[in-house]
């Protein structure tokens, strides 16, 4: 009887879509820690945790948006234009929690004008949130002129706003605080996905929108939370990005988008809606965050490294693209 139960464990374990994705990230780690140099050492596994909690960050927010089945384009340019409008808040002499509570209204605004688009006017979320992109990145270039923001140079540093630099570069338990928030952001993801009827309907609808519809979803006000929910996380990202750069330039977040895309897929997400997880997501970023590191730690070029991800995001695409032939074959 023990053997059976065993045997009923192990099944619905490999049955799931996220094990494979860990299987691959602990053979990953494994590979690094016997070639590159120093990958296993503490401080550099901490250094991993620093460097993947923004666009792990990121990865919660966009991956929300892509389970309800839509994309979010602009991620990149609302985590620019929050960075801009809150070093030069702090740069005129406002009080830091002040400048963080715009910054993330900022965020919340620019998620509620693409939900606006999508929901309201129809509009497709590719073209909407990649117009979106524009215009917001159009505003920072606008208000800065071009130029980028040096904190320091403003007058903001670590004995005048102790508090802004502790959230991007301070220690809690030993952890770093970008590593801290991003556990936040996992539980409050992982809670509002897998423990709410929020979740569900966010599953529901971007597994069939009519058939939620049917069901009485809301389906309309979900997707604006999808929306609103991204831009506040790409907001809080490029908030704590600032506090631990010191400074920014108009364009920061360019391109950034993609990598984040690139992570959730890699993650599991369906790019159709309807299948993700928020350990999907998580070990999808750890697995983009340990390529890179372990690229770097065996001196391979960054023109490397980028070809690399592509390959892997592209094997990504294309195994979820299987799956979903496959599903639909079995339904059919």
């Amino acid at each position: 009887m023990n053997n059976l139960n065993v045997v009923r464990v192990a099944r619905a374990a490999f049955s799931k879509r996220e094990t494979g994705i860990i299987v691959a990230f602990l053979a990953l780690c494994l590979v690094f820690a016997l070639i590159a140099p120093g990958f296993a050492n503490l401080t550099n596994l901490l250094n991993i945790g620093r460097q993947v909690a923004i666009l792990g960050i990121l990865a919660c927010g966009l991956g929300t948006v892509m389970i309800s089945g839509n994309i979010d384009l602009s991620i990149g340019a609302i985590y620019g234009l929050t960075s801009v409008l809150v070093a030069m808040m702090l740069s005129a002499g406002l009080d830091t929690g002040f400048a963080i509570l715009l910054g993330l209204l900022v965020g919340m605004a620019a998620g509620a004008l693409n939900g606006f688009f999508v929901v309201k006017t129809g509009v497709n979320s590719f073209i909407a949130t990649f117009g979106m992109s524009y215009i917001l990145r159009g505003i920072a270039l606008i208000i800065t002129s071009g130029y980028p923001i040096t904190l320091a140079l403003k007058g903001v540093t670590n004995e005048t706003h102790p508090v802004f630099h502790f959230i991007g570069q301070g220690y809690f338990l030993g952890l770093p605080m970008q590593f801290i928030f991003l556990l936040i952001v996992v539980l409050i993801t992982y809670f509002i996905l897998h423990r709410t009827i929020l979740g569900t309907h966010i599953f529901a609808i971007g597994g069939s929108e009519r058939a939620a519809y049917v069901s009485g979803v809301k389906v309309g006000r979900v997707r604006m939370f999808t929306f609103i929910f991204s831009g506040v996380l790409a907001s809080l990202s490029g908030i704590l990005s600032l506090s631990f750069i010191g400074s920014v330039i108009p364009t920061a977040g360019t391109g950034m988008e993609f990598d984040v895309f690139a992570a959730v897929i890699i993650g599991g997400t369906s790019m159709s809606g309807g299948i993700g997880s928020v350990v999907g997501m998580m070990v999808g970023v750890l697995i983009f965050g340990v390529i890179r590191n372990g690229l770097v730690l065996l001196g391979v070029t960054a023109f490397w490294q980028t070809l690399i991800i592509g390959i892997i995001t592209i094997g990504a695409v294309v195994y979820d693209s299987m799956v979903q032939r496959s599903r639909a074959r079995m339904g059919g």
